[in-house]
């Protein structure tokens, strides 16, 4: 008898363990807030951990729940490892961490630097660049990007945007009122000695928030911007030359009905590129499209707007907002992969970076008579014409999407090899709109 009601209990304990052990297993999904595994060389190392209080009820998973049959449960010694292993494992879409990246790299004992987007840039939280190893495919090192900001002490370098920074709303008073609604950002309180604080800004100083840019001295490490002096050169588009002959047969001019055209919806600018506008168009046609303009040719239809373009009219308008050194954008780099001539206005040394007769400098000419009068020159004779094209025989584009990665690869390179010890002091001077921009007035006296 005795014997019998052992047995029993015996039973009804083994029962309660196993029970206990599956809702053990079953919970312990709800008790990680996004966790973060890193590789480094061969093994891993601990987990980074951030335990929050769940908010979920107790034996409720975020994901779902469903009842385990005891069929099911299968008794280990090594059961609750596995389990947390499993968990562990199960790392969010954005926040996937190096795991296969280290098979990929020239060296595979490098530990993986950690890349941290510490803003938004233009309230997009990953930069447009994605997050874990994402980013890094085809780099030569190893690096992991994230936007968990509980990583902190843990990232090796920050990527910051300072227009994201909280600025003075008077000062919007009559400007787009769409920068009020761009989340506001804050630098930590202190800097890890290890630490790379990085500037990313693809703006000139002359649309810089905050302006006071004297804020930053001694804030940054390193800088990525379109501008050839910084640590890491960013542009809008670069030009390849090209691994192989191509011959060049096509009448550029055959078929264009049309003579400028201009896309744009910033009306009010720095470089004052609409006054000229107005008055090239006392003299010569100009259709404008967009929001400063009459004619419309939705975004959404790029590809449809850009073989309207090229098939119709002879030049096109890549005029900047701003007259600041190296400051080339998307204005000119996209129209050069079309059969179209760009007329640039802008504050960069234009030969340095393109090649001979790929563009016509509008600032080139001493008054508005005769660069109309060379426009035309060009319009009535197809042979004048088809030589701005010519370039396109030896070069390649590379247009800033495809470069992207190459900035990321790039830091993520400096990161592994640089250890030098630098900071911009003089932020002020060095980013500054008086010293690295020019003001419009000077060719507008010229002509007008």
């Amino acid at each position: 008898m005795m014997k019998c009601i052992r047995s029993g209990i015996v039973g009804i304990l083994v029962t309660f363990y196993i029970y206990w052990m599956v809702y053990l297993h079953s919970y312990e999904p709800t008790r990680r807030n996004k966790v973060d595994v890193i590789t480094t060389g061969q093994q891993k190392s601990a987990p980074i951990l951030h335990h929050v209080k769940s908010q979920y009820p107790r034996g409720k998973s975020p994901v779902g729940s469903r009842v385990v049959k005891l069929s099911e449960v299968k008794v280990a010694s090594n059961a609750r490892s596995n389990v947390v292993k499993t968990i562990f494992n199960k790392v969010t879409n954005d926040e996937q961490l190096v795991e296969s990246k280290h098979s990929q790299n020239k060296d595979t004992t490098e530990n993986p630097k950690v890349i941290l987007y510490w803003t938004s840039f233009f309230s997009v939280s990953d930069f447009y660049q994605s997050t874990g190893d994402r980013p890094f495919k085809g780099c030569s090192k190893t690096c992991f990007a994230t936007t968990n900001k509980s990583l902190f002490d843990k990232a090796d370098a920050l990527l910051i945007h300072p227009y994201e920074f909280e600025y003075e709303k008077s000062k919007l008073i009559g400007q787009k009122s769409h920068l009020l609604h761009y989340p506001h950002g804050d630098l930590p309180k202190y800097h890890p000695p290890h630490q790379r604080w990085v500037m990313y800004t693809e703006e000139p100083p002359t649309i810089m928030n905050p302006k006071n840019t004297k804020q930053f001295n001694d804030v940054f490490n390193w800088t990525i911007t379109y501008r050839s002096d910084s640590d890491i050169l960013n542009p809008y588009g670069q030009l390849a030359k090209k691994k192989m002959d191509f011959n060049l047969t096509k009448n550029f001019a055959r078929g264009k009905d049309k003579l400028i055209a201009w896309f744009v919806s910033d009306c009010k600018t720095q470089s004052k590129r609409e006054v000229i506008v107005r008055e090239l168009q006392k003299h010569i046609p100009v259709d404008i499209f967009g929001a400063c303009g009459s004619l419309k040719c939705p975004r959404k239809s790029e590809a449809n707007c850009s073989r309207m373009l090229e098939s119709r009219y002879k030049f096109y308008l890549s005029f900047e907002n701003s007259l600041c050194v190296e400051y080339v954008t998307e204005k000119l780099w996209k129209v050069l992969k079309l059969d179209i001539i760009p007329i640039v206005l802008g504050g960069a040394n234009y030969t340095k970076i393109l090649p001979k007769k790929s563009f016509i400098n509008i600032l080139d000419f001493t008054s508005l008579d005769t660069f109309v009068n060379y426009l035309n020159l060009l319009d009535g004779n197809d042979t004048l014409y088809n030589e701005y094209f010519m370039w396109k025989k030896d070069y390649d584009f590379l247009h800033t999407y495809e470069l992207r990665r190459s900035y990321m690869c790039s830091l993520c390179k400096k990161l592994h090899e640089d250890h030098t010890v630098k900071t911009y002091p003089n932020m002020d001077m060095w980013w500054n709109e008086k010293r690295d921009c020019v003001s419009p007035e000077i060719y507008l006296q010229n002509w007008f």
